[in-house]
């Protein structure tokens, strides 16, 4: 049978540009209750505890995660087509657009609930290094070696042409950012082996990360409770997510032929775990979904739309350059096996 999405990928691959997704993908499991927990410390309270604990309009972490569950319910029974009757992409691309009310409501209910009122930068800070340090914050097996081996040439130490780079719904930038800086620092320094360490460190401080943030949050007296911005494009759902690849990558859900990068580009890499990421992984000019054993409830949802539409997969092993056809959506259990299909082509 012809492959439905033929490609124009080079022979010879350009520079690597790795796009990244956060929760449950870098990490092993979801992290926005951590950035919770950022601001509830702020304010002396727990982040679930007796209703009587919490002084209005605060209200436990938990009712706002209940909040968002009833609207997600309510969506899903009242949506049309229901997911058994979905068979298209342009039919699951509109279901995944039409969740941003959903989203919208759970962070509507924070901010009702005046949560994040004077958080700050240092606060977030904190907080991410404590969650990491209490093994809160995991990173998902071989992150560090496949990021040193992207960034660093191993002999020399330095710099190569590839660039790694982080697209997330997550509600803070800022706690991602220092959440990677602790996790790297900690690593290299239980495992001098890694070499240029400190250069990594600053690479990741300065590195491109697109995600949501807590409003004003850079201000002295903190956060005015907000999550939204009207100078910042929101990311929310998978369309959202879309929007920031490469303009190629973007044409090639809308064509009958997937582009590919010209001469002069990167390839475009995208890495990610649940429906959230479905557009940016048809889109990118390699997928990786990053698949847990027994699945994630995120991950669910996206095994549900990838069979649905029958996506082709394979394992990431088979991942070889050159004739390589795209997609299929290449299967990783780690960045250990990221890392090694990487090499089998000779891009790292």
């Amino acid at each position: 049978m012809a492959n439905p999405y033929p490609s124009k990928l080079p022979v010879v691959a350009p520079p690597l540009r790795v796009v990244c997704d956060w929760d449950g993908t870098l990490t092993t499991k979801d992290t926005l209750h951590l950035v919770a927990k950022v601001a509830y410390d702020k304010q002396d309270l727990p982040l679930d505890g007796p209703a009587d604990q919490y002084r209005p309009p605060a209200v436990p972490w938990s009712k706002l995660g209940e909040v968002y569950m009833q609207a997600y319910e309510r969506h899903k029974r009242e949506y049309q087509p229901a997911a058994t009757s979905r068979c298209t992409l342009v039919e699951e691309r509109a279901w995944l657009a039409s969740l941003r009310d959903v989203e919208l409501s759970g962070v509507i209910a924070a901010e009702q609930a005046a949560i994040f009122k004077g958080v700050t930068i240092r606060d977030l800070e904190q907080g991410a290094q404590e969650a990491v340090a209490a093994g809160e914050i995991v990173m998902r097996a071989g992150w560090h070696e496949f990021l040193s081996q992207l960034i660093l040439r191993p002999h020399t130490g330095q710099r190569t042409a590839h660039t790694f780079h982080i697209l997330s719904v997550n509600w803070s930038a800022e706690f991602i950012r220092h959440a990677i800086v602790t996790s790297w620092v900690r690593h290299a320094g239980a495992h001098r082996s890694i070499t240029c360490s400190a250069d990594v460190a600053e690479f990741l401080r300065r590195m491109d990360i697109t995600a949501n943030e807590i409003s004003q949050v850079r201000e002295l007296s903190g956060s005015d409770g907000g999550l939204r911005s009207p100078t910042r494009e929101e990311i929310r759902t998978s369309e959202d997510k879309l929007k920031f690849l490469h303009p190629h990558c973007r044409g090639n859900l809308d064509t009958q032929e997937r582009m590919g990068p010209r001469a002069d580009e990167e390839l475009v890499v995208y890495i990610g775990d649940s429906d959230t990421d479905l557009e940016c992984l048809l889109a990118a000019d390699i997928a990786i979904w990053i698949r847990d054993d027994p699945p994630s409830s995120a991950g669910k949802r996206l095994h549900s739309a990838v069979t649905r539409l029958n996506i082709p997969t394979k394992p990431v092993e088979e991942l070889r350059m050159p004739g390589l056809q795209q997609p299929p959506i290449w299967i990783a259990r780690d960045f250990h096996q990221v890392l090694s299909a990487f090499r089998a082509p000779g891009w790292l």
